[in-house]
């Protein structure tokens, strides 16, 4: 009896520890098992895409990270990082012309202007270096939608004519600056944008130029326009009205031109003033305003040729003959044949 009693007990020791045994196992966590796994403690798996190249303007590389769900739950990391070339437009200007007259002269086709940058361009991190060549920058005129991308070639003799223009090719070297101008024959416009590209055309860099109405840093001359009238003909000329020929109206400006910053004072003549009709593309490089004829239609006629000295202005009008549009751009050259003042006219 004594030994059956023990067996019992024994035999039921065994079974115990067996069903233990189950149970931990059971409500232990294995690697194949799908029990909810609290997601904010574990490593979130993110997936990389470097843009390599962009074809929208940017003036940072930027590499995302895709966002990735766990758990209901999204993560998107985003980080920039610095362009390995970056270029800075330290300043602008618009010529009409470049050179001397009588020794060595070149002028843009008319419409066009010469536009001339003045730009750094440093290396931030591009190891073997960059390579500025003819085909580094393009210019987009952004009111047209027209691009030039190589700079105007410039003969050794007109080279003289700018401060400080770039021999190119130029390499920069890993964080190294480089400093210089360069000029583009380009579409008259009030708004640009210079990309600098690597050899396979990818915009790696991409600044703005916009002159809003100003086409130099200085602000020499300013410019107030007062009104703008279209006229078909001058009926004060009785008994003979003189009229524009070709169908063209007479604009009548009356503007206010001071004198900001040129010691020496401002020549303005004739030929001092540009008017463009935007929407056709009409050009006159010239006002009426030497022409006693029609200068007697106006009440008050800036009578030319007349030196504005510096801080002065005058006060008047200015006469051309011009396509009937909303719209004209006046500008101001020196007689360097730099815009140094640009305005919109608006005529609708």
């Amino acid at each position: 009896m004594i030994k059956r009693e023990n067996s019992a007990v024994f035999g039921g020791l065994c079974i115990l520890i067996v069903i233990t045994i189950s149970i931990a196992a059971c409500t232990s966590s294995d690697s194949g098992t799908n029990n909810p796994v609290n997601a904010s403690t574990q490593p979130i798996p993110t997936s990389i895409v470097q843009i390599s190249k962009i074809t929208e303007p940017a003036t940072t590389t930027v590499q995302v990270v895709q966002p990735i769900d766990t758990d209901n739950q999204t993560q998107i990391l985003i980080q920039q990082s610095e362009e390995p070339v970056s270029i800075t437009i330290n300043s602008a200007r618009k010529q009409l012309g470049l050179g001397k007259w009588g020794v060595v002269y070149t002028e843009p086709v008319q419409g066009n202007v010469y536009l001339v940058l003045n730009i750094s361009m440093k290396n931030n991190d591009a190891p073997e270096g960059f390579v500025f060549t003819n085909s580094s920058l393009a210019v987009w005129n952004l009111d047209r939608g027209t691009v030039t991308n190589r700079p105007f070639r410039l003969r050794q003799s007109l080279r003289k004519y700018l401060e400080n223009p770039f021999t190119l090719p130029a390499t920069v070297k890993q964080y190294d600056a480089i400093n210089g101008q360069i000029l583009f024959e380009v579409n008259d416009s009030e708004h640009y944008r210079v990309d600098l590209v690597d050899d396979n055309k990818n915009i790696i860099a991409s600044r703005p130029v916009s002159f809003d109405n100003l086409f130099t840093t200085d602000n020499p001359l300013g410019i107030t326009i007062h009104s703008a009238t279209l006229l078909p003909e001058f009926n004060s000329s009785m008994p003979h009205p003189v009229s524009p020929m070709g169908g063209r109206f007479f604009l009548i400006l009356n503007v206010t031109i001071k004198n900001n910053g040129i010691k020496e004072g401002f020549v303005f003549d004739f030929t001092s003033t540009i008017i463009e009709d935007p929407t056709s593309g009409y050009y006159l490089s010239h006002s009426f305003n030497n022409v006693e004829n029609m200068t007697k239609n106006l009440e008050k006629p800036i009578l030319l040729p007349i030196t504005i000295g510096q801080n002065k202005s005058v006060t008047g009008q200015i006469l051309f003959s011009m396509p009937v549009s909303e719209e004209y751009r006046l500008n101001l050259i020196d007689t360097n044949k730099t815009i140094i003042a640009s305005r919109i006219v608006n005529a609708g």
